[in-house]
Formats: structure tokens, C-alpha cells, sequence
């Protein structure tokens, strides 16, 4: 009779205790800490397509786990270098540009839509280069260093601020070098 008492006991408090044990799991990985550096992006989740999306943070966050999608953005400003390989048509020399640009997130819904978004950043940052000195000698790209720089950072921004979520902080020309190709 003691042994199906200690039975019933052990069953009795594994029933009461294993609901309570799932509940503290489910609100234990709902809850996020989101640093001062970032932003969480929640995004709600209707049927097959995500669709609502809401940006919270810093703090605590909770976000469902069975109904959203949690999405952290870094909001510090980030910093590149980047070397542009470019033809100066007047001349049809190849040159090599060392760059130097920084930009902020200040849209995390918007930014969390781009796959890669600093490989695409860099990607698109090259190519507008290319375009502003593309008739340019090395010369003159020299002398209208600071006129370059300014269209640049104004294209960049043009072409992401609106549709990225981001804002381009600066930009700046370190060297411009003649690429001479040696045949071996």
C-alpha cells in the first residue's frame, strides 16, 4: 500500500511539475536582452509570409515564439576600407583607389530585408565610385578630390538612405595610384 502511495506522489508531482518546467522554458526563450548597440526587429508572422514588423529594444523584448521572428540590428556606426580597381577612360590606365567610408543603420526593418547587406553596401559603393570617375584622368581626380568624395557620399545616399534604412556618414579618398601591369 506505501509503495502505490509513493507512486501516486512521484506521478502527482511530475504532472504538476512538468507543466510548470515547459512554461518556464517557453517564457525563458522568448525573453531577449537587446544591448544599447542594437535594435530587435520582431517580425510577426501571418500564414506563409512574415508581414508585420515592429522595432523594439533596448531592453527586454519579448517576443512570441511560436507566432514571430526575432531579428537583432546593429545600430553603431561600421567602417570600411575598400580598394576600387577602376579604367580612367581619358587616359585607358588602370587606377587603384583605397577608400575609406562609414554608415549607420537608421531603419533596422528596412535593413533586415537585404540578405548580405554589408557584402551588397560594398558592392554598390564600388560601383558608384566607378560611375562619378569614370572620365576622369588621375590628374584631375587629384585635384577634385573633395568635389568627388561629396558626389559620392550624396549618390550612395540617394541610392540606399530611402530603400536600406541607411545613411551614409562619410566617404574619403585615401590614394589614388597608377596600376602598372608588368608581363612576365
Amino acid at each position: 500500500m506505501n509503495n502505490q502511495i509513493d507512486s501516486l506522489i512521484v506521478l502527482s508531482v511530475v504532472c504538476c511539475c512538468a507543466p510548470a518546467v515547459i512554461i518556464l522554458f517557453i517564457i525563458s526563450a522568448s525573453t531577449h536582452v537587446i544591448p544599447e548597440h542594437q535594435k530587435a526587429v520582431v517580425v510577426q508572422r501571418m500564414g506563409s509570409e512574415d508581414s508585420v514588423a515592429k522595432v523594439q529594444g533596448p531592453g527586454f523584448v519579448f517576443a512570441n515564439l511560436f507566432t514571430t521572428k526575432l531579428y537583432k540590428v546593429d545600430i553603431q556606426d561600421k567602417e570600411k576600407n575598400t580598394d576600387v580597381m577602376a579604367i580612367s577612360k581619358p587616359e585607358n590606365r588602370k587606377i587603384k583607389i583605397q577608400t575609406h567610408w562609414a554608415y549607420r543603420i537608421v531603419d533596422p526593418a528596412k535593413a533586415i530585408l537585404i540578405a548580405s547587406l554589408d557584402t551588397a553596401l560594398e558592392g554598390l559603393a564600388i560601383v558608384a565610385l566607378r560611375e562619378i570617375i569614370q572620365d576622369m584622368s588621375i590628374e584631375s581626380l587629384q585635384a577634385e578630390q573633395l568635389n568627388i568624395e561629396a558626389k559620392w557620399c550624396d549618390r550612395l545616399n540617394d541610392l540606399v538612405g530611402n530603400k536600406w534604412g541607411i545613411k551614409i556618414l562619410r566617404v574619403e579618398l585615401q590614394k589614388i595610384t597608377r596600376v602598372t601591369l608588368e608581363i612576365v
